[in-house]
C-alpha cells in the first residue's frame, strides 16, 4: 500500500523545491565569483605557479586533483609584503591510495619553494 502524506509534508517539499534549490545554487555560484574577483594578477600567479610546483614534486602528476576553488588561500607575509600560497589537493601514492595534501608556497625566495604535507 502507498505512503499517504500529509499536506503539510507536501507543502515543505514545495518549498524546497521552488525556493531552497535556486537559494543554494545562487549561493554557491556567487560564492566562487566573489572568491575569483577578489584575486589581484600577482595573486592568481602565484596559485599557478604553486599549481606547477605541486605537479613537478608529485611521483604521479597524473593523478593529482587541486583544488583550486575551495582550498586554495594566499596571504602576504612581512615587510616586504610576500606572497604565501596555501593549496590543498588529493594525489595518488606509489600503491594506487588516494591522499589528501597540503602545500604552502613561499615566494620570498628565488626560486620560490615548496612545503608539502599529509592533511
Amino acid at each position: 500500500m502507498a505512503k499517504q502524506y500529509t499536506k503539510e509534508q507536501w507543502i515543505a517539499c514545495a518549498v524546497i523545491l521552488i525556493i531552497g534549490i535556486p537559494l543554494i545554487m545562487w549561493a554557491k555560484s556567487s560564492g566562487s565569483d566573489k572568491a575569483a574577483d577578489k584575486l589581484s594578477d600577482a595573486e592568481s600567479s602565484a596559485i599557478r605557479a604553486c599549481s606547477d610546483m605541486v605537479l613537478d614534486q608529485a611521483a604521479f602528476p597524473s593523478s593529482v586533483d587541486l583544488h583550486l576553488v575551495t582550498g586554495a588561500t594566499v596571504d602576504r607575509l612581512g615587510a616586504r609584503d610576500t606572497l604565501r600560497v596555501f593549496l590543498k589537493f588529493d594525489a595518488k601514492n606509489a600503491l594506487g591510495a588516494e591522499l589528501p595534501y597540503r602545500a604552502i608556497c613561499f615566494f620570498d625566495t628565488e626560486p620560490p619553494t615548496i612545503n608539502i604535507a599529509g592533511r
